[in-house]
């Protein structure tokens, strides 16, 4: 995104994946340049193993759902789990 402006960049390259973690594996490898999820990959950002890329550069938001038979017998551990994942990434949870 350039000053407001949504703009689109298509690449190509030698490798693709739908494997998040083989595609964490060769950008920590050296193969090029990945699309992956802040939260995923802090860690390598914050010890120096990753470089943030296109930084001003904005992607599409990322929807992530948790998927359960039903609430009424939704178990305590579940509910404890999803609340934890949503407020560790930053979501307001069900």
């Amino acid at each position: 995104m350039e000053s407001g402006k949504v703009t689109e960049t298509h690449v190509r390259g030698a490798l693709c994946t739908n494997n998040g973690e083989v595609l964490h594996a060769w950008a920590l490898g050296g193969c090029g340049v990945a699309l992956k999820a802040q939260w995923d990959i802090e860690e390598d950002l914050r010890t120096g193993r990753l470089v943030e890329l296109l930084a001003p550069c904005a992607c599409d938001e990322i929807k992530l759902y948790a998927a359960y038979p039903s609430r009424q017998y939704l178990p305590p551990r579940t509910r404890v789990f999803i609340d934890f994942m949503a407020k560790s990434l930053g979501g307001s949870g069900p």
